[in-house]
């Protein structure tokens, strides 16, 4: 594990990473874009040449740095609480539009195996201001099996409970984790203001049901704090896991709620025999676990790509890199401790011509 000083700024090489195909390069894009280059504050200047990214840098800067990203998600900003409600149907689509949504830029490799086998080469998430917030690279697995992944003491009895079963838990060491779980297929370094984390991704075949294609996908994401502990786990659930319409009676929401179901519309406070009953079955589930509890998280993905002017009331579409050819469209339920919907976000993916 490394500290924030280790890792800000990051030099990244696209190419090196299974771009090399086409690739343009920092002096191209550049020459290709002096006005821009010239607004740049003199030390995203210097940032740029050397094709860095880092914390606070604007759109304009990363493009220069490392190029047009694959594809952008747009996902509602998590600072702004607003009671989003969204209604069922192909597509889904939201009927009450938060005020701000925020960017994240994927970067991907050309290479067909490569983007089906991994995931993000570069993922860069921005603020409600447009400047980089936070920014993921693929590693070398070797980052995080140093030293301090080493064991100093035999696990505890728990412990040692847990790893004879494979399953691991938050505290445990990278020792122990490897012990259990194996080492990762992959590893991305995490980069925000607060530091530096590791995640080791253990992939799987999942079926996507929006799709009906089998890909490959994490199954469980491990975070490691500084100290090389895990901080947070994501694991995939099977799809009937804690779905079933025996947990709670919808005659426990409020009138307000019912008439929601009524219209197939969802929102905060449903619990999960409601949301299943507008939504359905989710295409997904996954679990996190973090210091602050268990969450439960349904995800639903559109089936197909769906006329972008469905989104021209709640898009700027020129705040994009790229010009639009296809959007696809899904959210998420998370439930708190109650199995209520604490949380409702969305995804929007576009795809550039």
């Amino acid at each position: 594990m490394n500290s924030v000083k280790d890792f800000l700024p990051v030099a990244f090489s696209l190419c090196f990473l299974g771009f090399e195909a086409g690739c343009s390069t920092v002096n191209s894009r550049i020459d290709a874009n002096h006005a821009a280059f010239d607004q740049l504050a003199p030390e995203h200047q210097a940032l740029v040449r050397d094709g860095q990214l880092a914390i606070g840098l604007p759109p304009t800067a990363v493009r220069l740095a490392v190029g047009d990203p694959t594809y952008v998600t747009l996902v509602v900003d998590p600072l702004i609480k607003t009671n989003l409600v969204y209604t069922a149907g192909d597509p889904l689509k939201p009927i009450s539009a938060p005020a701000k949504r925020i960017a994240v830029w994927h970067y991907q490799s050309p290479s067909s195996l490569r983007r089906l086998i991994h995931g993000d080469a570069l993922k860069v998430v921005y603020d409600r201001n447009g400047q980089v917030a936070i920014f993921e690279k693929e590693e070398p697995r070797e980052i995080s099996m140093g030293a301090k992944g080493q064991p100093q003491n035999p696990p505890t009895a728990d412990q040692q409970v847990l790893v004879n079963a494979r399953q691991i838990a938050i505290g445990f060491n990278v020792a122990l984790v490897k012990l259990a779980l194996g080492d990762p297929d992959r590893v991305t370094l995490r980069t925000d203001t607060a530091g530096s984390t590791v995640i080791w991704h253990y992939e799987g075949m999942l079926l996507n049901r929006a799709s009906d294609r089998t890909t490959i996908q994490d199954r469980l994401a491990v975070a490691f704090d500084s100290t090389g502990h895990v901080l947070a786990i994501e694991q995939e659930k099977p799809i009937d896991f804690k779905v079933g319409a025996d947990h709670h009676a919808s005659a426990s929401l409020t009138q307000d709620q019912l008439a929601l179901v009524k219209e197939r519309q969802v929102g905060i406070g449903f619990d999960r025999l409601a949301a299943k009953q507008v939504l359905g079955d989710p295409d997904r589930v996954t679990i996190r676990t973090d210091a602050g509890g268990v969450t439960l998280i349904w995800h639903y993905e559109a089936a197909q790509y769906v006329d972008t002017r469905v989104f021209d009331t709640i898009l700027d579409w020129r705040s994009l890199p790229f010009p639009i050819a296809k959007v696809r469209y899904g959210i998420t339920l998370a439930f708190d401790e109650g199995d209520r919907v604490s949380t409702i976000n969305e995804v929007i993916g576009v795809w550039a011509e």
